[in-house]
This record gives structure tokens, C-alpha cells and sequence, in this order.
């Protein structure tokens, strides 16, 4: 007799967490609530913080990236053009996304010139000493964006 396959369970929303099973309270959030299982994982298991958190969120126009399932994850992440590797999983796809976000090009152009040249500092890239037609910030976060992109594949952050 085999061990439990603890990462499929959780991934098929059959269990918790590695090695935590649902209480009974969760599961009847999960089940006769309707309550996704991403939310019960953190800790809405009523009706009303269900409802007051879907509000939240429609206020914001932002739904949290934890809580959408695997398929429409890959659907940002290709959209982002994030390179995919099948070893990926649901976590691993957020945290390149949340990369992608922070460090594109749109991103950086809005931080201020100081920021800039701090960032370019802290990673020892440095300074271009002819502009040409384009303006400073627009080269230093294109600098800024090619050292993280060359970081993250020496790294190997896609397949973590």
C-alpha cells in the first residue's frame, strides 16, 4: 500500500494542504455553501465574508491571482508571454507573473529618474553615458528590465 499523493489531492481541492485535510466546517463552506476552496483556504467559511470579500474585490477591479483556477492562470501567463515549462506549477506561475508585473517595461517608466538610478546601482549595471533621442528613464528601465529578464533565466525562476 502506497502514501497518499498529497499534492494531487490539493490541487483537486480534495484536501487542505499537504498533510491537512479539510474540517468539517470547511467542507460544508466548500460544499453546501459554494464557497471556492481558495477562499475557505483563507479562512472565509460564511456566506457574508464570502459576499464582503467578492465586494472587495469588485471594488478594486482586482481578483488575487491565488484564488483563479490553474487554467485561467496559464491564460495571463501565456497572454503575458511568460515562457511556460510543463514542471510548472499553480505557485510557480504566480510568482513569474508577479515578476512579469513588476518589473515590465510600463512598470518601471512610471518610477521617478531617482528610482532609477538607485535600482541601477543596486544590480551594478551602468550608466549610459550617451541618451540619443530617448530620455534617461526610458533607457534605464529598459536596462533595468533586460538585467532582470537575464537574472531570472540564469536563475531559472520559470521552473522553480
Amino acid at each position: 500500500m502506497g502514501t497518499l499523493d498529497w499534492a494531487r489531492l490539493v490541487s483537486q481541492n480534495r484536501a487542505k494542504a499537504m498533510g491537512v485535510s479539510w474540517s468539517n466546517d470547511e467542507l460544508n463552506a466548500i460544499y453546501k455553501l459554494g464557497i471556492p476552496p481558495d477562499y475557505v483556504r483563507k479562512g472565509i467559511i460564511t456566506l457574508e465574508e464570502y459576499s464582503v470579500l467578492k465586494g472587495n474585490e469588485k471594488k478594486r477591479n482586482k481578483i488575487s491571482l491565488s484564488v483563479l483556477p490553474l487554467e485561467k492562470i496559464l491564460m495571463i501567463a501565456r497572454k503575458e508571454k511568460i515562457e511556460i515549462h510543463p514542471d510548472m506549477n499553480k505557485d510557480s506561475l504566480i510568482t513569474e507573473i508577479r515578476l512579469n508585473r513588476k518589473f515590465s517595461f510600463r512598470t518601471l517608466i512610471k518610477k521617478s529618474k531617482k528610482e532609477l538610478e538607485k535600482m541601477l546601482e543596486e544590480r551594478n549595471i551602468p550608466f549610459p553615458k550617451h541618451t540619443g533621442q530617448r530620455g534617461l528613464s526610458t533607457i534605464y528601465a529598459s536596462l533595468i528590465l533586460k538585467y532582470e529578464r537575464n537574472k531570472r533565466k540564469k536563475v531559472g525562476m520559470a521552473s522553480l
